[in-house]
């Protein structure tokens, strides 16, 4: 009767005789089974773990689109969402939300915090609960009803330390008073990160404002970001058909705002995840590929210790021990050595996911889903019995298929017969893994090198952003207004080492950029529907020259453009050559944003500088004077003489000089802004450049123990060529050239399955062909180098081999 306890002690006190193997053997297999299970807690906290909601398969996204106007996912105007609320069928109920900034007025003082307008029912359609107090209500939603805020539970203990009495507490938001009406509990997060037209906000909120009737704005505002929980029996298509069918009614209705306008409904998990997901399951393939690589190795290692073994196996077939027992118990030592590589693994896994969440850009959802629990623990041991499994299949066969006779009568012999074919098959699985992972860190390697070689348009170096808001001020009239920019711009121009501040409302390289439509006044309208979307921002008269960007043509503002005198505008180089490719853009005049019905004439024509990804092509854009047009919410940006560390206390001097009431926040160098617009492309780059740089050491590590254990095979035969006159020269190509032969095979496969697989990272590249004949040899290069190092050292061993001590050991 098979005793598997028994099995395991004979296998634990073998493995206990030899240390350096099973360090070898353990070893390798944690190298590959921590980097899996890492990414596979990543993989699974962002894509698998389910959303903090009830039934979260039921809820969705539903968009505006217009792709005529290059607007495949757009935020929903309120007034189309109620009309689709009330008569569409297939979704139980809509509910919307825009974030905002507010100051926040309290007994300990006031503080700036992001907070999500939403409408009434949209705790309600996610389904979720307050922690303490309650949820919004109807009342909460009307026209001069006392401001409800709802905390999230990260504020009520930063903002409240915390207090179970803090309901009910009056506060003063915005300016207006506002009572606590509820905490939420710690595991809802919300808003996540839902992508919008290409971007993702991700900083998290403080609290939650019910919208109120009287705040929606016009069929033709296009901000709030809608989500609907379907109807029991309901699709995503279903749900987008009936939808589309009220938006073309809509769109006959309202042909001035809502012409060539339609529906998009996206389920909300796949929402959130967005362009996340394919980048994980590329870096997941990946991951499994170092595992192959570290069980092809194991397997090396296993087998060439059962051909060491060789005798010990022939004494105990012939005592008696049948292969099937035999088999059983180099079955037992793998999976022994698989645990032991496993519980290594968790130890890897859990610092390298500390790293990962260190590196990782904010851009990246739900990283606060990403951890070391359960299921990163069973992949891991699951990880760990399947390669130990895998790398058993080797020396078992071995075993198996030895003839015991001649294990007994020649001890080279043992080893002779198939295992060169497997080792030359662990050998060009190995390089053929390398090489796929290579050419995968060249292509996002030489991809990122292009988007951070890209130009924004503006010079980031020595300059310093930050975000305020002037809501609460009480600034209510144009004059109060202008002279609150003036006095902030002059106190913060007159700061020691600051030459130059200005203030936009929408910071660059942010997804608070506004698009809207324009006209060109003499020129015929654009067809309904199909009009041109542009960006439009106020900025002040500094802005330019504190960015650094260039003047192409004209002026810039002055204080002499004031909201009592002639509207003007600014307009960059993208929209200049699309709409006046003549060279005339100055002196002619636009209808532009909010004042569409004002038309402004052009006195400028500026550098593009890019507004949302690093890496989109620059869009048309205008500028508008904010001493003619107001936004309480906006970022400064200040040019420093290089001391930006030393300006930082004397801006906040300015800034309380003029106002002590304006909270500002996110002070950072713009330089940091611009790296973080490409933080998601640097992080692929340095996870794949280490997957690649592992699974290079790994081969390496591989080509050096089968040419190592060839040499070792071979000594007697090596012996006999040098005593029958082989010079050094012609052992070490007999070792190298079989060697090479099998990684050059494997390079060509590799290269092959690269180029086969190349769609999975052709999203995470800008500008660069998944099929860079650069990047594919690189790869090719590199991994033939890395094998040639592997190979070296046995080959000069071979080379000077005695031929008298080989030819005593046979």
């Amino acid at each position: 009767m098979v005793n598997p306890f028994n099995d395991v002690r004979i296998a634990l006190r073998t493995l206990a005789r030899r240390p350096l193997f099973v360090l070898s053997v353990a070893g390798t297999l944690a190298l590959g089974i921590g980097a899996t299970s890492a990414i596979f807690s990543v993989l699974y906290g962002i894509l698998l773990r389910p959303l903090p909601f009830d039934e979260p398969d039921r809820l969705a996204v539903v968009w505006e689109s217009n792709p005529t106007r290059g607007h495949a996912l757009m935020a929903a105007a309120p007034p189309n969402v109620a009309d689709w609320t009330a008569q569409g069928t297939t979704v139980d109920d809509i509910g919307f939300y825009a974030d905002g900034e507010y100051p926040l007025a309290t007994d300990t003082g006031s503080e700036l915090v992001r907070v999500s307008r939403m409408t009434t029912n949209l705790l309600t359609v996610l389904r979720v609960r307050p922690a303490i107090g309650r949820l919004f209500r109807d009342a909460d939603g009307q026209p001069g009803a006392t401001r409800a805020l709802l905390l999230t539970d990260a504020a009520w203990r930063r903002l409240f330390d915390g207090d179970p009495t803090v309901v009910g507490r009056s506060v003063t938001l915005g300016g207006a008073p506002a009572e606590v009406v509820g905490v939420m509990p710690p595991d809802v997060v919300f808003p996540l990160p839902i992508a919008f037209d290409g971007t993702a906000r991700t900083a998290p909120v403080d609290g939650y404002v019910a919208f109120r009737a009287n705040e929606v704005g016009p069929r033709s505002a296009r901000y709030v970001r809608a989500i609907g929980r379907l109807a029991p029996g309901a699709t995503v298509e279903t749900a987008e058909r009936e939808l589309r069918a009220i938006a073309a009614r809509l769109e006959i209705a309202y042909p001035d705002s809502n012409a060539g306008w339609t529906v998009r409904v996206v389920p909300f998990a796949e929402q959130v995840v967005g362009e996340t997901r394919p980048a994980l399951v590329a870096l997941f393939a990946a991951v499994t590929f170092v595992l192959l690589l570290a069980c092809a190795n194991a397997a090396h290692l296993l087998l060439a210790r059962a051909v060491d073994r060789g005798r010990e196996v022939a004494v105990r077939v012939a005592l008696g021990a049948g292969r099937l027992h035999l088999a059983r118990q180099l079955l037992t030592e793998g999976l022994a050595l698989g645990v032991i590589g496993a519980a290594g693994g968790v130890l890897l896994a859990g610092w390298t996911i500390r790293v990962l969440l260190g590196i990782a850009p904010a851009t990246i959802p739900r990283l606060h889903d990403v951890q070391l629990d359960g299921w990163t623990l069973g992949a891991a041991l699951g990880a760990g019995i399947v390669a130990s499994a895998l790398a058993s299949l080797a020396p078992i066969t071995h075993v198996w298929r030895a003839d015991p006779t001649l294990a007994l009568r020649d001890r080279s012999a043992a080893g002779a017969s198939g295992v060169r074919t497997v080792q030359r098959l662990v050998l060009g699985v190995e390089s053929t893994v390398a090489v796929v992972l290579v050419v995968m860190a060249s292509l996002i390697g030489g991809s990122f090198l292009k988007l951070s070689g890209i130009d924004p348009g503006f010079r980031p170096d020595n300059v310093l952003m930050f975000h305020a808001n002037a809501a609460g001020l009480g600034l209510a009239t144009p004059e109060a207004r202008m002279q609150f920019v003036d006095a902030l711009l002059e106190r913060l121009e007159a700061v020691p080492g600051v030459t130059a501040a200005g203030t936009i409302d929408a910071a660059p390289l942010s997804d608070d950029r506004q698009g809207t439509s324009f006209e060109i006044d003499g020129a015929p309208p654009f067809a309904v529907g199909s009009e041109p979307a542009i960006n439009f921002s106020f900025v002040s008269p500094g802005y330019f020259d504190a960015m650094g960007i260039s003047l192409i043509a004209g002026r810039t503002f002055t204080p002499a453009d004031r909201f009592d005198s002639e509207p003007v505008t600014i307009v960059n180089d993208a929209f200049a050559r699309q709409f006046f490719p003549d060279g005339d853009a100055v002196g002619r005049r636009v209808a532009v944003g909010f004042s569409s019905d004002v038309f402004r004439r052009i006195v400028g024509v500026v550098a593009d500088e890019r507004h949302e990804r690093i890496g989109e092509a620059p869009r048309g854009g205008t500028y508008t004077p904010v001493r003619q047009f107001w936004w309480s919410r906006f970022a400064v940006v200040v040019r420093t003489a290089g001391d930006l560390e030393g300006v930082v206390s004397g801006v906040r001097e300015a800034v309380r000089a003029v106002d002590p009431r304006l909270p500002i926040y996110d002070i950072r160098p713009l330089a940091e802004v611009v790296r973080a617009s490409y933080g998601t492309s640097r992080f692929a780059t340095d996870l794949t450049t280490s997957l690649a740089g592992l699974a290079l050491l790994l081969a390496i590590a591989g080509v050096f123990g089968v040419a190592s254990h060839g040499v070792a095979a071979r000594t007697v035969e090596i012996g006999v060529r040098v005593a029958l006159g082989a010079s050094p020269r012609d052992v070490r190509r007999a070792v190298v050239r079989p060697t090479m032969l099998v990684v050059a095979l494997g390079v060509g496969i590799g290269l092959a399955l690269a180029a086969a697989g190349a769609s999975l990272v052709a999203h995470l590249l800008h500008e660069t062909s998944p099929h860079d004949p650069l990047a594919y040899a690189v790869a090719a290069v590199v991994v033939i180098a890395a094998g040639l190092v592997a190979t070296w050292w046995p080959a000069r061993r071979a080379g000077r081999i005695d031929p008298l001590a080989a030819l005593r050991q046979q």
